[in-house]
């Protein structure tokens, strides 16, 4: 393998070291003189090393498996493709990599050549947003060009940002509240459903946008969505019934993800107090009229409608139905009716008269209350006039023009003398039927024109000494 030059010693290469695999040479030299007969001569030894490539780069594993978020930064490793080589002299035991498979996939993945680094190498648009396993081949060689006898697969899992989405299917309608609900009460909390469950992927910020005043008096909370009164307002302030706010959820990704839903938030308003039909009113009764007697009917509406609670009407007494302790009269709650429910002693009441005050009351919070007053005339000779029968009932056409006859009333007396009539007020009776001095009643009005469109009316009328008599 090896020859040395007889003059110089030099040590030579006779053939190619690679035709053998040893490691290391040992020449044994000698040198002598040329004396003739007394010649001279020593020996030495010359060891030579050979650095040899004897071993191919190896993978530590045929599989390398890495999960890496769709927004990961280019150029940063997230990954390590280890590998080893025996050879321990450069460049037999330098190890260099290099990506082999699919062109599209090593668009966007590589491995660094000098240290298996596995990093992002192209900023991807992601054309399939359902394809999230990307695989390739990497092979190793070392530093004069021997390859690993095997190749190692890549695989890559990216995890994908998935839209947040409210539950709802429709817009949220929120009525759980009044106008007067106190500032920071929150009103509504959303729920969303989230598939994500890494960071920043499932980190949710919500944002309100609302039309008109809707900013003006309901807030949300950035951090979980829920819809509150603003501390600093107040509802009953403004006259609006319902708040359009439009609800969007934000995630984290690049770009941001989001959902949007609209909440409508419906506040009752108590704008308007019930108003009767009609003013205080005059009625008159017999000292003995019956029990359980219909004195007076009251009607009032509210234009808050009746569809709504700040529309619906109870009626309640105020004062003035008693004397001496005793309850001469009631209301029923819910038509207004005024009850005589005690007659002892009517007689003698002072002034011979109650002056009732009845209230109407909606359903609002706050609530609102009309007041009406009746008085109440007790007459106490009712022997002097005698109907000719009670009540009288006549029936007429909502139709019926004006001056059109209904019907008469007549009285006998227990003495002689003339008799004369006259209305004295039982609303809304009078507001459409009047009386000649006769007992002639007429149409005075449009039927048709009454708001309340009712069917029943009662005109109470007066005879000369004043006796009333009903005409339902």
């Amino acid at each position: 393998m090896f020859e040395v030059n007889s003059s110089t010693c030099e040590v030579t290469l006779r053939n190619a070291l690679t035709s053998d695999t040893a490691q290391a040479y040992t020449v044994l030299i000698e040198a002598f003189d040329n004396a003739g007969a007394a010649t001279r001569s020593s020996t030495g030894t010359l060891t030579m090393n050979v650095d040899r490539n004897l071993y191919p780069p190896q993978f530590i594993n045929q599989l390398y498996s890495f999960e890496i978020l769709e927004i990961q930064e280019l150029g940063i490793p997230f990954g390590y493709a280890n590998a080893s080589d025996n050879d321990t002299v450069s460049p037999y035991g330098d190890i260099y990599y290099e990506a082999m498979g699919n062109d599209t996939v090593l668009t966007y993945f590589g491995i660094n050549a000098d240290g298996g680094l596995v990093s992002l190498r192209s900023q991807w648009q992601y054309p399939d947003r359902s394809e999230n396993i990307f695989r390739y081949d990497v092979r190793l060689r070392d530093g004069a060009g021997q390859q690993s006898p095997v190749t190692a697969s890549v695989n890559v899992t990216v995890i994908r940002n998935t839209q947040p989405v409210f539950n709802n299917t429709a817009n949220y309608r929120v009525s759980n509240l009044t106008e007067d609900t106190a500032g920071g009460t929150v009103v509504f909390t959303p729920t969303v459903t989230n598939q994500d469950s890494r960071n920043p992927f499932d980190d949710l910020e919500f944002e309100m946008i609302g039309d008109g005043r809707t900013t003006a008096f309901f807030q949300a909370n950035k951090a979980n969505g829920a819809i509150s009164v603003r501390p600093d307002s107040d509802l009953t302030s403004d006259t609006e019934s319902e708040y359009i706010a439009r609800l969007v959820v934000r995630d984290g990704g690049t770009p941001r993800l989001s959902d949007t839903s609209t909440v409508v938030i419906q506040v009752p308003r108590n704008n308007f107090s019930p108003g009767f039909l009609h003013g205080d009113l005059t009625v008159r009764i017999p000292f003995n009229e019956d029990i359980g007697t219909v004195v007076a009917d009251v009607n009032a509406t509210d234009n808050d409608g009746q569809d709504h609670p700040e529309g619906k009407i109870t009626y309640s007494m105020v004062s003035g139905n008693t004397d001496n302790n005793i309850e001469y009269f009631k209301v029923y709650p819910d038509t207004g009716q005024l009850i005589l429910t005690e007659n002892a002693g009517l007689d003698s009441i002072p002034n011979d008269r109650f002056v009732v005050t009845l209230a109407a009351t909606d359903q609002g919070s706050p609530t609102r209350t009309g007041e009406v007053t009746i008085t109440v005339i007790i007459d106490k000779d009712p022997s002097q006039l005698l109907c000719g029968q009670n009540p009288f009932v006549f029936t007429t056409s909502e139709n019926s023009n004006v001056d059109t006859v209904v019907g008469s009333v007549t009285a006998a007396p227990s003495a002689s003398g003339s008799i004369s009539y006259e209305v004295v007020g039982s609303p809304p009776g009078d507001s459409f039927f009047r009386m000649t001095s006769t007992g002639v009643i007429t149409v005075s009005a449009d039927l048709r024109t009454d708001p309340a469109k009712l069917q029943n009316y009662q005109v109470s009328n007066a005879v000369q000494l004043n006796l009333p008599k009903t005409l339902a």
